[in-house]
């Protein structure tokens, strides 16, 4: 069952890093970021799955180190999400 819209924050590329209250999502299942494996809430690419989350239910989104993962042609999209 998806936990987008459950909600009103996301942790957008959490990688291992859970934030507890937060729709934590990530491209990879179970992502290893120095040696720790974390466990997203929902797996999603971020360059065709963001119009899975539904409009207008979001007050924070919070990411680090994610953007850079996006290929240079689609981050104007995936900005305008």
């Amino acid at each position: 069952m998806s936990k987008l819209g459950e909600s009103p924050y996301l942790h957008l590329g959490c990688g291992a890093k859970y934030l507890p209250g937060w729709v934590n999502v990530d491209g990879v299942a179970a992502p290893v970021v120095e040696g720790v494996t974390g466990h997203p809430d929902e797996v999603l690419d971020l360059h065709h799955d963001l119009g899975r989350i539904p409009s207008a239910t979001l007050n924070w989104i919070y990411t680090s180190h994610t953007l850079e993962h996006v290929y240079p042609d689609l981050l104007p999209g995936v900005l305008a999400h």
